[in-house]
């Protein structure tokens, strides 16, 4: 009894093999590929191997609709470039579809193909687990930097790195820290304008902070100022 359960896989490649234009020969060989064992099994006290079936002339032509001598010329050119051997009896002939795992290596295949995705699934997961971890460290570290911070400073700080966040150019703690640092160095230590600079850079779209503008122009016209007094006097001195 023939399978009629199951598939078969036919490699696109096949068109370029050399009997395929031999409309005989294809369908015979395909036929093969769909009835020899998929696994070992016994029949009559004969092991079957698998990629072999026992069979004979007849049952092919009549499983087929080719003429026995149909039959018998493909399985000659089929013998002929290696696809098949078979050893024939006063009974039935056991023809052997040679490296058929090659054609239809369907479980281990599928085995290995499961074992790779079984791998791949549990890189993923190792990998999802290692983000977690980090993103979790990350977390506690960021809430013991905030905890160190004057309250005062939380939101606008939270503002500035949310803005980062919004042009595509986020912050790690270590920048973080750094801006906390150049923040208490323009700030000299001043809260107030500590806030001012962060809500400065937040407003303006800035990656980093800066003095506030008005101070800036300030120290410089009052610099410029000096510079005034300084010529004044320098001439007064020749006078």
């Amino acid at each position: 009894m023939l399978l009629e359960k199951g598939f078969i896989k036919v490699w696109r490649s096949l068109i370029k093999w050399e009997w395929y234009s031999d409309i005989n020969t294809t369908r015979l060989f395909i036929h093969l590929l769909l009835t020899v064992n998929y696994e070992t099994s016994k029949w009559q006290g004969n092991v079957i191997k698998r990629g072999e079936r026992i069979t004979t002339i007849a049952n092919l032509s009549q499983e087929t609709g080719l003429t026995q001598k149909q039959i018998r010329g493909s399985l000659d050119k089929l013998k002929k470039t290696g696809e098949i051997t078979s050893k024939g009896t006063n009974k039935f002939t056991l023809i052997t579809v040679e490296n058929y795992s090659r054609y239809q290596d369907v479980y281990e295949q599928d085995g290995e193909q499961k074992a790779n995705k079984s791998k791949r699934k549990g890189q993923q997961g190792f990998n999802q687990r290692q983000q977690i971890k980090k993103e979790k460290e990350i977390k506690k570290d960021r809430e013991e930097m905030y905890n160190n911070l004057d309250k005062r400073l939380r939101k606008p700080l939270n503002d500035f790195i949310e803005m980062r966040e919004d042009i595509k150019k986020p912050l790690n703690d270590r920048a973080i820290q750094m801006i906390l640092d150049k923040l208490h160095t323009l700030s000299n230590g001043d809260i107030n304008t500590s806030v001012k600079i962060l809500q400065q850079s937040t407003i303006n779209c800035w990656q980093g902070i800066f003095p506030i503008k008005e101070e800036s122009k300030k120290e410089k016209d009052g610099q410029a100022d000096n510079d005034k007094g300084l010529i004044y006097d320098y001439n007064k001195f020749f006078d």
